[in-house]
């Protein structure tokens, strides 16, 4: 057993703990009371078409992304001058 520090050991927090597993570091209280918030705010009805447009502006800059990757791959592949 490795000691912790050591790279290639995990140390898992104590349930309970301050230092928990969590998306970006929010619990499931702050998730939620966020996503009360927006719910208010945007309404029940605009947050499909709200989820939507972010999933849309999700897609489009991976696939800017994909591109921009794929030009510098043909440009490394040309011959310098």
């Amino acid at each position: 057993m490795r000691p912790p520090g050591v790279p290639g050991t995990k140390v898992r927090p104590v349930l309970g703990s301050a230092v928990e597993d969590a998306m970006f570091g929010l619990r499931a209280q702050e998730l939620l009371i966020i996503f009360g918030i927006v719910l208010l705010l945007f309404g029940a009805t605009r947050l499909p078409q709200l989820g939507r447009s972010l999933g849309a502006g999700i897609r489009n800059f991976k696939k800017g992304l994909a591109e921009g990757e794929s030009d510098e791959r043909a440009e490394g592949d040309k011959p310098g001058a």
